[in-house]
């Protein structure tokens, strides 16, 4: 570490001033205190237990103060950036200092019982409590531009004279035991965080008149002391004993800022050099982006050639549906042949950008790739980074890889989809890709692709879906950072072929994450569908197949597998939603052998030949929904899944694979899907289903809305309300085209019931 803390206690820290922390403290010294000190690199610093900092003042470049309390406490100040501290050995050694502000060379310090004010750098202190009632305690201070506002026990006060006289300003709470931990602000526009010890109504008020009066702000936040308030540049954040929470439109909503600090006990905020440091109680420092960022990895973009006529790209898309513009780098790491690089570009509020070919793109921008070769092609992962997000969930990444099809084949395009994953969600254990087959019409590919910046090693494992044999090692992959590799034909390594399997990935190295994925490629059309991967989790009680269908265009088939040791008796729930007059479904019984899949073709003929009510074939269309339990123990080891298909003419297949949802992956509230497009060679449907499985799970509505991603995120049309039962599907066919939108996303949000459902 550069600089050295040796003359400083090490302590749990609260940061502050022009770098400016806003945090606070406790309604008494019983109260325990957590924070954590910067030295020079800002890294994250283990804390003793009998030493705290609450705060920072700065006065210039080089001069910190910080206020402290423990049995060391005082104040301490560093010429040297903070590289090293010393006690000022002052009137102030050991009270409690809950803040300290610096004012045209005055500095003020929040204290236990009032305020002092030192006008030659905190060599001397005077107290300064005219107008303050006796004894107060204070914990926080703001200069509001001419105007010093503390806060402390049951409100705040003013100051126009620099601290040296108090008046007393408006009750952020109305409690009669309340107390300002901490303020925040530009100008008369005032932030307070709040700590109500009398009924737990902590939150944030905010005051427009520099804080004579005051109104709650509170809505998103947890009823959670607000230890800590920062405004910067438009946003402002609250850290809070729950975690960080982050607001964009004036504390009107709260939400909370990405998934790193949740829970975590926040105790104090600064802005330093384009960045926020976060004082905690159990993780030091942590150094985030002053706005929110997101990381998506797409495993993989190419230009590759195959079996004549076949030549696939990558269709990108990037979604940002925040309210800020994002800055995206895009880093391609290559797989197939060489030139990794990055790219640039930006992605502005309310967009959805299209970029048809990939690899085309990134050559443009002047990715080292080398151009594509009738011979064979490029491919790669690649990092989008969105920077400058309003928040963590706004943005997205769609990759479409296809090739163009002709006849015999009906003209057009064949592939397949899939989103970026957040890399922080990478695998360090086991993940299972199932629904693997290879036989005379489809066969299978397994890739596995690095989410980390550390090397990784991954063992891949090919089970027999007959549940007889051993499982082979197919292959110990090793992975540079970001990189990808794909088995062909995965199930056929090794002697003799497995024709129905699965496949397990696992981490043999200590250090990297990892993501798994398949694809069945039907072998006359070469269209793929896009298999996602399972990591095990105990304890789940059902897992819902979203829709099942039968009709003159379109069937599905059933994959059903047991990963586990022991035979799993299935109950299969069918609800038809399409034709229940004709049948509402109903509930079928199959057991399945250790280790066993089971691809059922004909799905909903299977469910009708064993008992299910669904009218006959030959009567018209069947679409439904299928939950499934393990009647005898958890849902554990058990994978449920669909692939609906629609023949050619000419031989083969047309479709995709629907994986099933385990319990608790539903959405609750609102769901988005992106990536959709209503155009001259595309159209975009829009699927809901309730995955509760008996009448006690109550009806829910949905309100299904488009937005329009070539016109900054404006809505388009009237939203449409569904009202679905437990286990009714339902689609709304050319959502997007019906508002006139060509480039979209849809949300869909929950107005009505309790049951959580699928989009």
């Amino acid at each position: 570490m550069p600089g050295s803390c040796r003359d400083y206690p090490k302590s749990f820290i609260a940061l502050s001033s022009r770098i400016r922390s806003r945090s606070r403290a406790a309604v008494s010294n019983s109260r325990a205190r957590a924070a954590s000190f910067i030295c020079a690199s800002r890294s994250r610093i283990s804390a003793s237990r009998d030493f705290g900092v609450f705060t920072f003042g700065r006065a210039s470049a080089a001069t910190l103060y910080a206020g402290t309390n423990g049995n060391r406490s005082g104040v301490y100040k560093s010429t040297n950036g903070g590289k090293t501290f010393r006690p000022t050995g002052s009137a102030l050694d050991n009270q409690v200092v809950w803040d300290i502000e610096e004012i045209s060379g005055t500095l003020i310090a929040a204290l236990n019982a009032g305020v002092a004010r030192s006008t030659d750098g905190g060599a001397t202190w005077q107290p300064a409590n005219s107008g303050l009632p006796a004894n107060t305690a204070l914990y926080s201070l703001h200069d509001a531009g001419g105007v010093l506002v503390a806060g402390g026990v049951n409100g705040v006060y003013r100051s126009t004279n620099a601290g040296q006289s108090w008046t007393a300003g408006g009750a952020p709470s109305a409690s009669s035991l309340h107390a300002v931990y901490s303020l925040a602000g530009s100008g008369s526009t005032l932030y307070a965080g709040v700590f109500d010890s009398a009924g737990g109504n902590h939150g944030v008020s905010k005051s427009l008149n520099g804080g004579l009066s005051w109104a709650s702000a509170t809505s998103g936040l947890p009823k959670s002391p607000v230890n800590a308030l920062l405004e910067t540049g438009g946003v402002l954040l609250a850290g809070t004993s729950s975690g960080l929470f982050v607001s964009t439109d004036g504390a009107a909503s709260w939400r909370p800022y990405g998934r790193e600090l949740k829970g975590t006990y926040v105790h104090s905020l600064a802005a330093s050099d384009g960045e926020l440091l976060v004082g905690t109680s159990k993780r030091g420092i942590s150094r985030l982006p002053l706005r929110p960022r997101a990381q998506r990895l797409v495993p993989i973009v190419l230009d590759l050639y195959g079996a004549a006529p076949t030549h696939f790209t990558t269709e990108l898309t990037l979604t940002n549906r925040g309210t800020t513009d994002a800055a995206v780098t895009m880093r391609y790491t290559a797989a197939i042949r060489s030139g990794s690089g990055n790219a640039a570009e930006t992605v502005r509020a309310g967009q959805q950008l299209v970029i048809p070919d990939a690899i085309a793109y990134l050559i443009g921008k002047g990715v080292p790739i080398p151009p594509p070769s009738t011979s064979g092609g490029q491919g790669g992962t690649l990092l989008v980074t969105f920077d400058g997000i309003s928040d963590e969930g706004v943005a997205s990444v769609t990759a479409r890889t296809a090739t163009a099809t002709s006849a015999p084949q009906p003209v057009g395009l064949a592939g397949l989809a899939y989103s970026g994953v957040d890399p922080a969600l990478g695998s360090k254990g086991a993940l299972l890709v199932p629904g693997l087959r290879s036989d005379a019409t489809d066969r299978s590919n397994v890739a596995v692709y690095n989410t980390s910046e550390e090397p990784i090693e991954v063992r891949i494992h090919a089970f027999s879906g007959s549940g007889e044999g051993s499982p082979r090692i197919v292959a110990d992959v090793s992975l540079p950072p970001w990189g990808w590799r794909q088995l062909n034909e995965v199930l056929q390594i090794g002697s003799p072929g497995i024709t129905n399997g699965f496949v397990v990935a696992e981490r043999t190295s200590s250090t990297g994450s990892f993501g798994a994925c398949g694809v069945i490629n039907d072998r006359s059309t070469g269209d793929g569908s896009y298999l996602l991967p399972v990591e095990p989790v105990q304890g789940l009680s059902y897992v819902n197949v979203p829709v099942l269908v039968e009709n003159g265009a379109f069937e599905s088939e059933l994959v059903l597998a047991n990963v586990t040791t022991l035979p799993a008796r299935l109950g299969l729930v069918y609800r038809e939603s399409l034709s229940p007059a004709a049948g509402a479904g109903g509930t079928v019984s199959l057991t399945l052998a250790a280790g066993e899949q089971r691809i059922i073709r004909g799905a909903i003929e299977f469910l009708r030949s064993q008992g299910a009510s669904i009218g006959p074939r030959a009567s018209g269309s069947c679409v439904g929904s299928l939950h499934v339990v393990n009647t005898e123990r958890a849902i554990s080891g058990i994978y449920a899944g669909a692939r609906t298909g629609s023949p050619s003419a000419s031989g083969g297949q047309y479709g995709l694979f629907g994986g099933g949802a385990f319990a608790a992956s539903e959405a609750r509230s609102e769901a988005f899907i992106y990536g959709l497009r209503a155009d001259e060679t595309n159209r975009s449907n829009v699927g809901v289903v309730h995955t509760g499985a008996t009448s006690q799970a109550g009806s829910i509505t949905l309100e299904l809305t488009a937005w329009d991603g070539d016109a900054s995120g404006a809505t388009k049309g009237s939203p449409e309300l569904v009202t679905l039962q437990p286990g009714q599907w339902y689609q709304s066919n050319g959502f997007l085209a019906n508002r006139g939108v060509r480039n979209g996303w849809v949300r869909v949000r929950r107005t009505a019931g309790t049951g959580a459902f699928l989009a």
